[in-house]
């Protein structure tokens, strides 16, 4: 399985568009909006020059990046060099011409054809305000549509920035779930994704809007090194990225890469109980429907259920059947939670597997590992300001904390 797919995606590379190196003057405007703070965690900016990357290496489109900080004026505006790897750390590093790539406040985004918005989620309410006010209609170029993209991690982000133009007839909005989280490299500092093959999945396009979009939607689609799925709901498919995440938290109590803590039988175990303790709550939250979290951004072949049993699996055995199922993870790349913990910022373990927990106490399901484990991503985050340590973590003895809060957990829902 892991073999036909590296083939057929090798074979799909070619299918896409190349570097088209098209006169600026006729290039579509996009813009990427992302959240920008001293304090604030970088999953949001890390996304946003993974996909500008992408995007400007079509050679078809002008770049802005646009910083949403908690005063609405960007932090910085410069020289900012963007590079990234492919799919892999081993992939060729590419760089952006910095000319490429323009840093500018939120009032470009009148002139811009598609908005690509990557904040982070507690910051959507803030973006929807800010676009709905820059995008006013008196302020607006004439005969111009503009198609914005939610391409966010996270729940019900989509449905938050529809909210603000359901009247407009010359905007449209899309949402999406990005099936992927974006760090640095360890070595080079490029940016990269935390998985073999990054996916995006988009709202199926209404007939009202087909005309406004679909130009955008190519757009989307040319990007090398990701591919883009369609579906009538997303709704599964972001639930199943926040119970997949479940192996970034863990990795943020034991320290090192993802694949470190992937070998850890105690750790995988932790894993398995959380992912268990998801599945049950969304169920419960489904009311007896059929609905579940979907795996497909990660794997076609790989269900919530399955990738319990698998990590409790010995290590070796274990190891194998993530490497078969493609979604064994580069062995030198920390989780998006982790690095910012390290940088002395706040996660946004809140918007994660905080939703996770809120589900399951909404509709009276325990959760005891799930929030054993919330709880002391919790008071980390309290801790933040100066840069950590990974010694802070290695001299933890988080297994003894993870049993010990399950078990006071468990005595309060007896």
């Amino acid at each position: 399985v892991h073999l036909y797919a590296s083939v057929f995606a090798i074979i799909s590379s070619f299918n896409r568009m190349a570097r088209q190196d098209v006169p600026k003057e006729n290039r579509p405007n996009v813009a990427i909006i992302y959240s920008d703070g001293s304090k604030a965690s970088n999953e949001s900016k890390y996304l946003a020059q993974y996909l500008c990357g992408q995007l400007a290496s079509t050679g078809y489109t002008n770049m802005h990046m646009i910083s949403l900080s908690p005063d609405g004026m960007p932090q910085q505006l410069g020289n900012e060099r963007i590079s990234y790897h492919g799919v892999n750390s081993s992939s060729k590093r590419i760089e952006i011409p910095v000319s490429d790539v323009t840093y500018g406040h939120f009032d470009v985004l009148a002139t811009c054809h598609v908005i690509i918005v990557c904040v982070n989620s507690e910051d959507t309410k803030s973006c929807r305000t800010k676009l709905a006010t820059v995008l006013d209609q008196k302020r607006q170029q004439k005969d111009m549509n503009i198609t914005i993209f939610s391409l966010q991690r996270g729940v019900k982000n989509g449905d938050a920035i529809k909210s603000s133009f359901t009247q407009r007839k010359d905007i449209a909005v899309v949402g999406g779930m990005v099936g992927f989280a974006c760090v640095p490299n360890p070595k080079t500092k490029s940016i990269m994704p935390t998985v073999n093959g990054p996916c995006i999945t988009l709202e199926r396009i209404d007939k009202e809007i087909e005309n406004i979009v679909i130009g955008p939607c190519n757009l989307i689609e040319s990007m090398l090194d990701v591919d883009v799925y369609y579906r009538k709901v997303l709704s599964s498919y972001t639930w199943g990225v926040l119970v997949w995440e479940n192996i970034h938290c863990v990795n943020m109590l034991t320290g090192g890469s993802i694949y470190s803590t992937l070998e850890n039988k105690e750790a995988r175990l932790i894993i398995a109980s959380m992912i268990s303790e998801s599945v049950l709550s969304l169920k419960r939250a489904a009311r007896g429907g059929k609905w579940k979290p979907d795996f497909l951004v990660y794997s076609q072949y790989l269900s919530a259920s399955t990738l319990e049993k698998i990590l409790c699996l010995p290590t070796s055995l274990c190891m194998t059947l993530l490497w078969c199922f493609g979604v064994l993870p580069h062995k030198d790349i920390q989780s998006p939670m982790l690095i910012d913990y390290l940088e002395g910022r706040v996660t946004c373990n809140k918007t994660q597997l905080g939703e996770i927990v809120d589900t399951g106490k909404r509709y009276s399901t325990p959760t005891p590992v799930c929030c054993a484990v919330n709880q002391l991503i919790n008071e980390m985050d309290t801790k933040i300001g100066e840069p950590k340590s990974l010694l802070d973590i290695e001299n933890k003895k988080y297994i003894i904390q993870v049993l010990k809060l399950t078990l006071e957990y468990i005595d309060k829902e007896k």
